[in-house]
């Protein structure tokens, strides 16, 4: 599995759509817990991608 960092939450949705356009496929649904978003996408090759959104700040919890 490979993480990629965005600097917003909205580049999390922008990044999945292009990469299903691209043919990858999305096995989970999207995960907000209020200071991270994140959803992962399987690409053709079998890699798996996790692209998440933190804020700077946020303490869980």
């Amino acid at each position: 599995m490979i993480a990629l960092s965005l600097r917003q939450s909205a580049e999390v949705d922008v990044m999945l759509r292009k990469a299903g356009a691209a043919g990858g496929t999305t096995p989970r649904k999207p995960v907000d817990h209020s200071f991270m978003y994140s959803h992962g996408y399987e690409y053709l090759d079998g890699h798996i991608w996790e692209v998440f959104y933190m804020e700077p700040d946020a303490t869980p919890g």
